[in-house]
């Protein structure tokens, strides 16, 4: 049996790959200043000691700014407002205010920063110390860290899952991954990957997570639910970071021993294409969401009433030209038609029951505009006003004599149901079921006096219920 073989690692000092990152949307942390939201990609020049930003739209260097010692990690905060920088020579965290392009403020964190990332509501960063096996939670809004949390031999990557829960940290010495519970900044789980794991990504679903391992090339795919690897996917050799498309459809690989990129189909695991990665030795990858279409989807009238038409409209607004196509509206998970698009806009008439209703256009995309989804707006559907009146004959009547009690109910041009009971002041006579908005009551009256008589509408699920006023009869 052959001697097992030495896994490959990392060096822990020298020259690092550069790092990209693009701006993300989302709420602005207080540690980040009030910036306007740019199309900037933000570059750590390791050997300078500075990282270079680049206007995506023109694609010009538009700064460069002084950091720490060795910069690596780049993080952005969700509203694109702040830009955290690892510096793995000087143990700290310079972080930018993208308005003015400057640092705000530098924190001491552990040994050898080398990732970081923000959480989703920009609260929290979490930084890898590479040579101290410990992460460092910073607080955004208090400008400094909070807790350092113990992992694995030489952490390298960091991702935070979309809903801010968990925390997953590479430790490429010993080849596992931690799972930090963000609730409680303590390690929940410890997770058996593959050889000299680095690179982390989440998919947008939060189901899975994808594990880059240098040695021997591999992928691990972890359930997020039961933080288990469920399957290992052979890719290149040195694979060094992985990416989630945003539909969490693929996976890319950097294997930076064979210059290329491996995409995986995350719906079988499998490899699909392999893509030379045009240069030699690459590093980090990063895969922004591209150019997408918005939907806005509103309601008229709202609040709306039950069986009156309401006039749903979508607009949608293209990347580039006018939208075509067609618009399938929905409640909730229920279709409830689809329309086409005229000059970028789709309408629908339709009617409701009573009750909330969460509203949604979906668009179908062309040849030039993607599809996509509009945020839900909330469609209040209210019941029909109604109106009881009652009527008694004869209104005058001798004790033990017969009396016919008459309601009729109006809702607002709809025909209502449901039934009216009748009443002697508090004593109930007898309840009965409308018909075609009308229900009469014969009775008779053994005591004298006054009897003050009223109908008390039931409501119905197009109606709302009433009473009449009071109507008197004399038995005499």
């Amino acid at each position: 049996m052959p001697a097992k073989s030495t896994p490959m690692r990392l060096p822990l000092s020298g020259r690092l790959p550069l790092t990209r990152a693009a701006p993300a949307r989302a709420l602005r942390p207080a540690l980040f200043a009030d910036a306007p939201i740019a199309a900037m990609a933000y570059v750590a020049i390791h050997s300078d000691g500075t990282v270079v930003v680049i206007d995506t739209v023109t694609n010009v260097v538009a700064a460069t700014i002084g950091v720490g010692v060795y910069p690596y990690g780049v993080a952005v905060s969700p509203d694109g407002g702040g830009v955290c920088v690892t510096n793995t020579g000087d143990d700290t965290v310079s972080v930018i205010d993208t308005a003015t392009n400057t640092v705000t403020t530098t924190i001491p964190v552990g040994v050898y920063p080398y990732r970081v990332a923000v959480t989703p509501d920009g609260g929290s960063a979490y930084v890898t110390n590479g040579h101290q096996a410990t992460v460092s939670v910073i607080d955004t809004a208090a400008d400094a860290v909070t807790t350092t949390i113990p992992v694995g031999t030489s952490p390298r990557g960091v991702a935070v899952t979309p809903d801010g829960g968990n925390v997953y940290v590479t430790n490429a010495g010993d080849d596992t991954v931690s799972v930090i519970d963000a609730a409680t900044n303590t390690v929940s789980a410890t997770v058996p990957v593959g050889g000299n794991p680095f690179g982390v990504a989440v998919t947008p679903d939060g189901g899975s997570v994808y594990v880059a391992n240098l040695d021997p090339g591999t992928v691990s795919v972890i359930d997020a639910a039961t933080n288990t690897v469920t399957t290992t996917i052979p890719v290149g050799n040195y694979a060094l970071d992985v990416a989630v498309t945003p539909d969490g459809g693929s996976v890319y690989v950097v294997n930076a021993g064979y210059d290329t990129v491996s995409v995986i189909d995350t719906a079988t695991n499998t490899v699909t294409l392999t893509i030379p990665a045009g240069g030699h030795g690459p590093g980090g990858i990063a895969i922004g969401a591209g150019p997408t279409s918005a939907v806005a989807v509103t309601a008229e009238p709202n609040p709306a009433q039950v069986e009156r038409p309401v006039t749903l409209k979508a607009t949608v607004t293209c990347p580039e030209g006018t939208a075509t196509g067609t618009v399938e509206f929905r409640d909730g998970a229920a279709v409830v038609g689809s329309a086409h698009l005229i000059q970028g806009a789709a309408t629908l008439l339709r009617s409701f029951e009573a009750g909330p209703h969460t509203i949604t256009a979906l668009y179908s995309g062309d040849d030039n505009c993607p599809a996509a989804e509009s945020p839900p707006i909330t469609l209040t559907v209210n019941k029909g006003t109604s109106t009881t009146v009652a009527s008694a004959q004869p209104r005058v009547t001798p004790p033990n004599r017969r009396v016919a009690l008459l309601a009729r109910v109006l809702c607002d041009g709809i025909l209502p149901t449901g039934t009216i009971e009748f009443r002697d002041d508090t004593t109930t006579l007898g309840t009965i079921p409308l018909t075609a908005g009308f229900a009469s009551l014969v009775t008779t009256f053994t005591t004298t006096g006054t009897h003050t008589i009223t109908a008390l509408y039931s409501g119905d699920e197009h109606c709302e219920s009433s009473t009449s006023p009071p109507v008197t009869i004399t038995v005499r």
